[in-house]
Order: structure tokens, then C-alpha cells, then sequence
């Protein structure tokens, strides 16, 4: 029984030790995840917006028109690899344990508004009509970063796959629990 509960001992702190460790790295994983994100947002944030400066540029230079579609494409690819950075992040976040939701009070209206005039101008240089109708959305316990990045998604993608011409409409809807 004495050799028994000595094995169990050891076994014991085996595994405390193996847990520690485990903890040891996860973390330094996270914080490489961290680091490496932001090297490359950073960077590509920086594209995005010399992308912007040089759209506002050409439009008040129509010699240099061929210049826009150049323009756009830094704009688009820098805003669609930070978008995928992000997820691949997040996914690396998920998988080490690491991500917590912030979970706070969120006000819809706010973020739908708020998105809605981040993309107004790409909306407009891609001939594509963007309407927002946030008018009484409600405030909800969420995690704000969760969500902006959702409508961020759902904005990219609908004012890049819709045809010049077309029209997005940005609103929402209170569904109660059980009802739908």
C-alpha cells in the first residue's frame, strides 16, 4: 500500500509538472501570436491607408485615372489580408484556450452606424449604393469586438461582390428568443 501511494505521489506531481508546463506554453504562444499579428497588421494598415491617400489623390487628379484601379487594389487586398490575419489568429486563439469574450453592453445602433460611414467611401468608389437604417436598435451584453469585426465581414464582403450599380442596405431586427 506504502509503494502503491508513493507511485500515486509521483504520478501526481508528473502531471503538475506536465500542467505547468502546458500553461508555460500555451501563454508563450499566445504572446507569439500577439507579436506576430501585430508585425503585420501594422504594416498593412500602413497600406491600406496610402491605398486611401492615393484614391482621394486621383480623384483630384483625373490624368493620373488610371492610377485609381492600382489604388484600390492596395486598398481591398490590405483590407481583406488583415481580415484574414485576424481570423487565422483568432482560430490559433481559440485552439491554445486563450480567447475570453469581453462581454459588455453594446449599443447595435452605434456599431451599424458606425461601420456604415467606415465604408461609405469604398461603397461610393465602387458605384455601389450603401443605405443604413439603425434607427432603435437595441443595446445588447456582447463581446464589441466580436461584433465589429462580424459587421466588418459582412460589409467587405457585400460592397466587394456587388455589382457597380448595385445597392447594399445595412439594418436590423429584434427577434425574440423563441419567436425565430
Amino acid at each position: 500500500l506504502v509503494a502503491e501511494a508513493k507511485q500515486l505521489h509521483e504520478t501526481i506531481q508528473t502531471l503538475e509538472v506536465a500542467r505547468a508546463e502546458a500553461i508555460a506554453m500555451t501563454k508563450a504562444q499566445q504572446d507569439f501570436i500577439q507579436v506576430v499579428m501585430h508585425q503585420f497588421r501594422t504594416p498593412l494598415a500602413a497600406l491600406r491607408w496610402q491605398g486611401e491617400a492615393l484614391s482621394e489623390f486621383v480623384i483630384d487628379h483625373p490624368e493620373l485615372d488610371d492610377l485609381k484601379s492600382v489604388a484600390d487594389v492596395i486598398r481591398q487586398r490590405s483590407s481583406f489580408l488583415v481580415g484574414q490575419l485576424e481570423n487565422i489568429f483568432d482560430l490559433l486563439t481559440l485552439q491554445s484556450g486563450g480567447y475570453k469574450l469581453n462581454m459588455q453592453e453594446v449599443d447595435l445602433g452605434r456599431e451599424l452606424e458606425s461601420m456604415c460611414k467606415e465604408f461609405a467611401k469604398d461603397a461610393e468608389r465602387n458605384g455601389i449604393a450603401l443605405t443604413c437604417s439603425a434607427g432603435g436598435a437595441p443595446s445588447v451584453q456582447a463581446d464589441a469586438d466580436a461584433i465589429h469585426r462580424v459587421l466588418r465581414v459582412l460589409l467587405t464582403n457585400a460592397v466587394q461582390f456587388s455589382e457597380e450599380g448595385g445597392s447594399v442596405s445595412v439594418s436590423h431586427e429584434v427577434v425574440r428568443r423563441g419567436e425565430g
